[in-house]
């Protein structure tokens, strides 16, 4: 059945919505991408050239764009983290288990290379997966994830997308959260994907593009442990 994407509010239209803006924002951060990991578009040459050429970009030192990510990069990291409740029984110790447990130390690093890179980055919580363990921290990819914020309080997230290809289940996967609500559509997809012959040089492979259609996806709402009405916590770095 197809997912309702006309009423406005409802899951179905926050995700077309967002997924409208997302693959809107997608040219301009892979752009980014390709110059921050030494594979620029090419000016002019051969195809059959462009191998040897990112070879050469590999072993150079000429790769502004990564150095101009880096150096700030290099300089940054989490030092401490200090709580209103560090006389009570959850306070700064609960806090710093929380930031081990989750290995924030690292996804601080991850989430600040992706905003020096693209403009923009991601922090989001969520739940637990099961009683009695900690709740989940992690860095998005601004490439995956986007979030709308109101216009009067632009710190303040209406809704958070995130569509992504799962490889090991062979599905697309859309994720919207709403204050109170999370929703996941999934869209059945195999077949081997074409990767450009110079990803395998440097940096990490690129990301398998998903698109978000109403008519193909199959769509329902997760009750998160111990969510209520007050919503998520999604931040932009």
């Amino acid at each position: 059945m197809p997912i309702d994407v006309d009423t406005k509010g409802s899951p179905g239209w926050w995700m077309e919505r967002l997924s409208v803006a997302l693959q809107r924002e997608l040219p301009r951060l892979n752009l980014l991408e390709a110059y921050a990991s030494g594979r620029p578009p090419l000016a002019w040459g051969s195809e059959a050239a462009q191998t040897k050429f990112y070879r050469l970009q590999a072993t150079s030192r000429t790769n502004f764009a990564a150095t101009i990510v880096d150096a700030p990069c290099e300089r940054m990291g989490l030092r401490s983290v200090q709580t209103a409740a560090n006389n009570s029984d959850g306070g700064d110790a609960d806090a710093w288990r929380l930031i081990v447990e989750n290995d924030i130390d690292v996804a601080i690093g991850d989430a600040a290379r992706m905003a020096k890179k693209f403009g923009r980055s991601y922090l989001a919580s969520a739940y637990p997966d099961g009683p009695g363990e900690p709740a989940i921290i992690t860095a998005e990819d601004p490439r995956l994830m986007i979030t709308e914020g109101d216009p009067i309080q632009p710190r303040k997230v209406r809704a958070a997308f995130k569509l992504f290809y799962d490889a090991e289940a062979e599905l697309d996967v859309a994720i919207l959260w709403l204050p109170g609500e999370k929703w996941v559509a999934t869209r059945p997809r195999k077949g081997q994907f074409r990767k450009p012959r110079s990803a395998f040089l440097l940096g990490a492979p690129e990301l398998i593009p998903a698109k978000f259609s109403s008519a193909s996806f199959d769509l329902a709402p997760v009750r998160e442990l111990g969510a209520t009405e007050d919503g998520f916590f999604l931040g932009e770095v």
